[in-house]
């Protein structure tokens, strides 16, 4: 909050040295304290209005009032399981939920149980998202990455979709890893990720 406020008593210092101070209402010298997601910034109450010009500090984008969304990331199966699915493949998606606040960037890290579940392939076609990464860091490591330009994707939509051939009966769990993100289309790159959600189900 320190540097918002010494940015913003800058800014007022130039704007008092460029306007003659007549023409510089005292009030629009006063700052409070706003607050945005937990983050403090400082704005000037009232418009500075010199030769027919008016300035708000107000529509000064301030970095510490990058939006204070949070989006999740889920791993969730395509359809019910059959009562029995060793030998068989399985769907599973992953979907970015950003609350109606767009995103433009997924980067996910998923690992999976390989006593149970062997990867067979990773599938976009069903994504609204238009540029895909995909690594497979190591055995039971994904890296599924995916991208859309300005405005982003505001709703709830698959990023992917991963299939399977289950090899013997057990427990599968599948989780969404740290370093995992989710970049808002805010224009600072914000990691907005603040959810996860993974898989874990009997397979016989």
């Amino acid at each position: 909050m320190g540097k918002i406020k010494k940015s913003a008593a800058l800014t007022l210092i130039i704007l008092t040295a460029f306007f003659a101070p007549a023409q510089l209402p005292a009030a629009s010298a006063q700052l409070t304290a706003h607050e945005s997601g937990g983050l403090s910034f400082a704005v000037n109450e009232t418009n500075l209005s010199a030769s027919g010009q008016r300035i708000n500090l107000e529509d000064i984008p301030a970095p510490a009032a990058i939006a204070s969304q949070t989006a999740a990331l889920l791993l969730e199966t395509a359809a019910p399981l059959a009562s029995s699915t060793v030998g068989k493949i399985i769907k599973i998606i992953l979907s970015v939920e950003p609350f109606g606040a767009p995103v433009n960037l997924v980067n996910s890290y998923i690992s999976y149980s390989t006593s149970t579940l062997k990867l067979l392939a990773i599938d976009y076609d069903s994504s609204p998202f238009s540029i895909f990464m995909t690594g497979v860091d190591s055995p039971g490591r994904i890296t599924a990455t995916a991208f859309n330009p300005s405005p982003g994707i505001s709703k709830r939509s698959e990023v992917a979709a991963l299939f399977f051939r289950v090899l013997d009966p057990g427990e599968v769990e599948l989780k969404i890893m740290r370093g995992s993100s989710v970049m808002a289309n805010d224009g600072f790159g914000t990691d907005v990720l603040g959810q996860t959600a993974g898989l874990r189900f009997p397979v016989n």
